[in-house]
């Protein structure tokens, strides 16, 4: 039975469950924290210089005729069945189950919409519009990206493309986001070497092992240095053109009590959430490429 005192009860109740507003440490706002990350980083070009100097060609003419076949139908149709249904929904609360669900309804644009990129180039800027939110799965709420359906499903086309490739570019200690190489079977690799580093008294030679905070390393990532990366390993023009269109027209807004707010456009910075940015990630791996220079 709805009473007045009921009524005030519930909108009590709402008022205390919902957030107000999203601060950092220091006080300062969302909007303003993720401003300062995406603006304010700088990456000297000495240091991009010597990451670029260890990367060689990898990516033959053969590999990038095949990359740069003609997309179909099928293709995108496959690349939507590869993705979980309840994965997290876009702008418009539609995860990919509901465009599985009823594909024979949204199959002609979103195909043809899809395939325009591929085939063409062209990419509209609105598919790549994207949602900050909290992910309410913990006792302190994770920020995740919520991405336009249609753009996943364009980078996954793109990546269904890149997986044959990703053997021969991707370096043999790199573990994670591989099929077939799992991140945890660098656990007692990681536990030895430890161990005999702990253990070690004698010998001229020193050894070191490092520890690497790769804290928001999608947020920092330049986009100049990343087209450099591409370009360096022998990807066809068109194909990084791709890849840079998919990273460099995403715009951000932010998600609070259910409602969109705010508006913020990067300047580097890779969204998470889609395949393309796993894919992404791996590449830029300078470090482990200035590391492998030196032990040759």
């Amino acid at each position: 039975m709805s009473t007045p005192f009921f009524h005030a009860q519930a909108t009590k109740s709402f008022r205390r469950k919902s957030i107000k507003c999203l601060k950092d440490e220091q006080g300062g706002l969302i909007q303003d924290y993720f401003r300062g990350i995406f603006t304010s980083i700088i990456l000297t070009p000495s240091v991009k210089d010597e990451c670029l100097t260890c990367l060689m060609p990898m990516v033959s003419v053969d590999a990038n005729a095949a990359l740069l076949h003609h997309y179909t139908a099928d293709e995108v149709r496959q690349a939507l069945n590869q993705m979980h249904p309840l994965k997290s929904p876009g702008l418009h609360d539609m995860s990919p189950g509901f465009f599985q669900k009823f594909w024979s309804i949204v199959d002609c644009d979103t195909t043809s919409c899809v395939l325009y990129f591929l085939n063409e180039g062209s990419l509209d800027p609105r598919l790549n519009a994207t949602n900050i939110t909290l992910l309410p799965k913990c006792v302190n709420p994770k920020i995740i990206s919520l991405c336009n359906v249609v753009y996943k499903i364009t980078s996954k086309a793109i990546v269904n493309s890149l997986k044959p490739l990703l053997s021969d570019i991707i370096s043999l200690a790199q573990s994670v986001f591989v099929s077939g190489r799992l991140i945890t079977d660098n656990v007692p690799v990681a536990h030895e070497i430890n161990h005999f580093l702990a253990n070690k008294y004698w010998g001229k030679t020193g050894d070191v092992s490092f520890k690497l905070d790769i804290s928001k390393a999608y947020d920092w990532l330049k986009w100049s240095f990343l087209k450099r990366v591409l370009s360096r390993l022998g990807f066809h023009e068109k194909v990084v053109c791709w890849i840079m269109t998919c990273v460099s027209t995403v715009s951000y807004s932010f998600l609070l009590n259910g409602v969109q707010f705010g508006s913020l456009h990067s300047g580097w910075g890779s969204a998470k959430g889609t395949p393309l940015s796993l894919f992404i990630f791996i590449l830029c791996r300078g470090l482990s490429n200035m590391i492998r220079e030196e032990e040759l």
